[in-house]
């Protein structure tokens, strides 16, 4: 498959009264047309801004201080507002968490599902309100040509998030970003949007990239897996190397946190400790250092490179480094050979 999105030592900073907070820190990965990507982290981590970044929507006091974002050979950080404007919606959306407060209150409906081709095709009026209610239909919302009048607040939470998955795809984009878009939601009609999402991306094969903080949301729905930590990239992994063969402390921490459907139910689960890092001031060494039980004093004085463990798998710690020593070495221990 032919590259469809290829990221290079992105950089983004806030400036706020209180200094630079530095959000993305020098992050690198590609995404391939018809891909599922998964982008997992805790609260913090980088995971929403670097894709804010990419589309141009940062905050006023966000800047990008470097890297590049080639979409189909062009690179995003370059492009002027009304070059960007021509992309958004059309040949790249996203689905945000909160869909009560992304849909416009005062605004039906149909009229927002239809602004994308309104701006981005010469359609019709009644051509444009057919593509709609079809869309709306195709997103599972009953009595759509009824509903197209409606207003959000006579949706409830998972209509609304089925209505802000018509407007993403409305123009058939070749990458649509889903920003946590199942966190407000009860497990029930989580599942029903997961279900929803899969089957649209096999019908439209757009790529996909998906953000969340939940990796058994990610393993239902992603073939590669990116995981983020104080704004940069500590692993990255298909999703069977990931579950199966984590690279980093990190991942590990992640995958002890939550339950699995065998567990003993006298077991506990382990959080990890801690908390993130002041990103005003962060780490000179891998940001993870503080909060993990196997860190050395390189961790703390140098960032780690990013390690080959296969060739579809790659972790940024310096326990794969060829001088590790076995004693400590999670790897080693856990038996984790090196590519």
């Amino acid at each position: 498959m032919a590259g469809l999105l290829e990221v290079k030592n992105l950089t983004t900073s806030f400036f706020t009264q209180n200094g630079e907070v530095k959000a993305v820190r020098d992050i690198s990965f590609s995404l391939d047309q018809g891909e599922v990507l998964g982008i997992v982290g805790e609260s913090g981590s980088g995971k929403s801004v670097t894709f804010l970044s990419i589309l141009g929507l940062l905050a006023d006091s966000g800047r990008v201080k470097g890297g590049q974002a080639l979409f189909n050979g062009k690179d995003l950080i370059g492009a002027g507002k009304s070059e960007l404007r021509k992309i958004r919606g059309n040949d790249i959306s996203m689905i945000f968490q909160d869909p009560m407060s992304s849909l416009n209150p005062l605004k039906l409906i149909g009229a927002q599902v239809a602004e994308s081709l309104e701006i981005h095709t010469n359609l019709g009026r009644a051509e444009i309100r057919r593509k709609a209610i079809m869309m709306l239909e195709r997103v599972r919302i009953p009595e759509a040509a009824k509903r197209y009048n409606s207003y959000p607040h006579e949706f409830s939470g998972g209509m609304r998030q089925r209505v802000m998955i018509a407007m993403s795809l409305i123009c058939n984009p070749s990458l649509v970003i889903a920003d946590e878009p199942t966190t407000a939601l009860d497990v029930t009609i989580q599942d029903q949007i997961l279900k929803l999402l899969r089957e649209l991306r096999r019908d439209m094969q757009s790529a996909i990239v998906f953000i969340s903080h939940d990796l058994s949301v990610i393993a239902g729905m992603c073939q590669r897996v990116i995981v983020m930590y104080g704004g940069m990239i500590m692993e990255e992994a298909s999703i069977e190397e990931l579950f199966e063969t984590p690279a980093h402390p990190y991942t590990m921490g992640l995958l002890r946190s939550i339950p699995v459907i065998d567990q003993d139910k006298d077991s506990m689960l382990e959080p990890i400790p801690g908390s993130p890092p002041d990103m005003l001031a962060p780490p000179a060494g891998c940001p993870f250092v503080v909060r993990c039980v196997h860190a050395r004093s390189i961790c703390r004085e140098s960032v780690p490179p990013y390690n080959t463990v296969s060739e579809t798998h790659r972790s940024r710690c310096w326990l794969w480094s060829s001088d590790a020593p076995v004693s400590g070495n999670i790897f080693k221990e856990r038996g984790v050979a090196r590519a």
